[in-house]
């Protein structure tokens, strides 16, 4: 390999915090052209036979294709709100790591690539070794330095390369433990029955992710790691981390999105209607043109997606919430010049937009569209029970069972918010297998009679 693929710039990118600490910085490593080339060609063909042979663990979501944050998050909630609507008590501890990626031995990697019968010789273990970087800032560099252990952040091959030195971590807990990975970020969480067993599992799952970090050199980060206590008569255990007290939090942002011990969403509701209406005061303040089509697009990808960014996790029920959401778009449309003389349903018909109501609608649909025909690597009978052909005449053999619910939280979570709506729409579209046409279909039917707020109404 020559030597210059070996060598990287690191360009600094800020995480969040005081810009003044370089610890809050994340280093992303940028190489040759050539490199990312060799690196792409050589992930494609690992990544196919790690999931070919099913040799990655089903509880990581991070850069895998049929996962992401949502299909991790939709897996917990689900776990939650049952346990909750079941009145148990759920104790999640969210572990945070210092510098994971920066922190892989190099030796140790190669070990675990050897288990799962990767050659590495030729290729990967020439990559890893001699590696050496340097710091680039305003067209400044440092001098290079030699790296000896650490996965390069940014690149093609780097997060496959984590993922497999993390993988064992889920499997060296007991099957009352629940632990979700993305990269490096790890969940565990479990029910709570002190007064039935006198035994938490939860503090015995902590020391023994305590041995398996000190095994593979990953420093947790006591500091930034939390508990969450959820259930209205929650014990509040007192969790520790090599004799340090874990502190307790009220809500967590969990891949992006606010979680609290009542999962209602509120706090993260407020907080992403706050971010719309600041980019809407950039966005209008940043550009020149007032043109209605240039406005609209930047919206659309400037401030949209902070408003419906895995809403089908937190997609509200409450009038309050769905009118506070839609103000956001009422506010901008009527920013518009000569736009604020229409109603609502006018500028979105001139505009070419449709209320973020109805745009929550159809992502839940979407959704359930990718577990029912399996583009998305959730398990089916873990969210939805389908009728069977024999109990039914009408509509489509695909027809969800809604069960029992004695809480409007549990009644609105994803799994049963929409299941009147999935079980009316014609039989041609919901037994379509591509997304792309289920998508297209969906555009062209009404779904009004299923919106609660007043948007078009």
């Amino acid at each position: 390999m020559p030597d210059s693929w070996r060598s990287a710039d690191i360009t600094p990118v800020l995480k969040k915090g005081d810009p003044s600490l370089v610890s809050n910085y994340r280093p992303i490593s940028l190489t040759s052209v050539c490199c990312k080339i060799m690196k792409t060609i050589i992930g494609d063909q690992l990544r196919t036979y790690l999931l070919k042979n099913k040799l990655i663990t089903r509880q990581q979501h991070g850069f895998l294709s049929r996962h992401s944050t949502c299909s991790q998050l939709l897996e917990c909630i689900l776990d939650w709100s049952v346990a909750l609507h079941n009145r148990k008590s759920l104790d999640v501890v969210y572990i945070d790591y210092s510098r994971a990626f920066d922190s892989v031995v190099h030796s140790k990697l190669l070990f675990k690539l050897e288990s799962y019968r990767i050659q590495y010789e030729f290729w990967l273990g020439a990559f890893l070794s001699n590696r050496r970087q340097r710091v680039c800032l305003n067209n400044q560099y440092s001098d290079f330095c030699n790296v000896f252990s650490g996965i390069a952040q940014g690149s093609v091959i780097g997060p496959l390369l984590f993922i497999l030195y993390v993988n064992d971590l889920a499997e060296i807990f007991g099957s009352d433990i629940h632990c979700k990975l993305f990269a490096d970020d790890v969940k565990l969480y479990s029910t709570v029955d002190l007064v039935s067993t006198g035994i938490n599992p939860l503090s015995l799952a902590l020391d023994n992710l305590v041995t398996w970090s000190n095994e593979w050199q990953l420093s947790i980060n006591i500091s930034k790691t939390n508990v969450l206590h959820m259930g209205k008569n929650n014990p509040s255990v007192t969790y520790r981390i090599n004799n340090v007290i874990i502190s307790p939090a009220k809500h967590m942002r969990d891949l992006g999105v606010e979680i609290d011990s009542n999962l209602d969403f509120t706090l993260h509701i407020d907080r992403v209607i706050k971010s719309a209406y600041q980019k809407i005061a950039v966005l209008f303040k940043g550009f020149i043109s007032r043109d209605p089509g240039i406005l609209t697009s930047a919206y659309k990808v400037y401030v949209r997606p902070t408003l419906e960014y895995c809403s089908e996790v937190w997609s509200p029920y409450l009038l309050k919430h769905i009118e506070a959401l839609e103000n956001v778009q009422r506010y901008f449309t009527r920013r518009i010049n000569n736009l604020n003389l229409y109603e609502y349903v006018d500028r979105l018909t001139i505009l070419n937009l449709e209320s973020l109501e109805i745009r929550r609608l159809k992502k839940d649909l979407k959704m359930y569209h990718k577990i029912v025909h399996g583009s998305i690597d959730l398990n089916c009978n873990d969210f939805f029970n389908i009728k069977s052909n024999m109990y039914h005449t009408r509509g489509h053999n695909l027809k969800i069972i809604k069960p029992f619910c004695n809480s409007d939280m549990f009644l609105n979570t994803f799994a049963n918010r929409v299941v009147d709506c999935w079980n009316w729409l014609p039989t041609d579209i919901v037994n379509l297998k591509n997304i792309k046409g289920f998508s297209s279909k969906l555009n062209i039917i009404d779904l009004n009679k299923f919106v609660k707020g007043g948007a078009l109404k």
